[in-house]
């Protein structure tokens, strides 16, 4: 919704794979009156009828998936953003400190061990590497009480 406001000429593709959530998602859009379109998608399902885009954007998302699925999902991305087109990703990281760590064993165990391991030992640039990206970087982080949070970019 943020990015619709910020760039109101945009068109702007939400996707989940949960009917409540994107109900929820268009009843908000529409009570803002921002012309967001709204597609039910597994992360794994592909995306070709949707593109191209010129930016894809997610948050909080592929600590999600079990590594296959992290580089299948990020290779549709790919293969839906125009050469050249932008990834922008933030979602948990190598925790930066002691206290980060102890807090994203939470998160470890409510959203699985082997779904975050990627996050927990900061390979997750190397699985948006080998889903095709290039230019992958780390652009910020921020510690909060349950980790620490990563931002990335990468180019298609």
């Amino acid at each position: 919704m943020l990015l619709q406001q910020r760039q109101p000429t945009a068109a702007v593709c939400g996707l989940d794979i949960d009917p409540e959530v994107l109900s929820r998602a268009r009843r908000k859009a529409d009570r803002l009156a921002l012309p967001i379109r709204f597609e039910k998608r597994s992360a794994t399902d592909p995306l070709d009828d949707l593109g191209p885009f010129d930016v894809a954007v997610s948050s909080l998302f592929f600590h999600h998936l079990d590594d296959g699925a992290k580089v299948r999902a990020l290779a549709n991305v790919c293969a839906a953003l125009r050469d050249g087109g932008r990834l922008h990703v933030v979602d948990w990281g190598r925790p930066s400190g002691l206290r980060t760590g102890l807090g994203f064993r939470l998160v470890r165990l409510l959203d699985g061990g082997r779904n975050t391991a990627a996050s927990a030992r900061g390979t997750f640039p190397g699985l948006v590497a080998a889903a095709g990206f290039r230019d992958v970087a780390e652009t910020d982080s921020l510690d909060t009480a349950l980790g620490t949070l990563r931002f990335f970019r990468a180019t298609a």
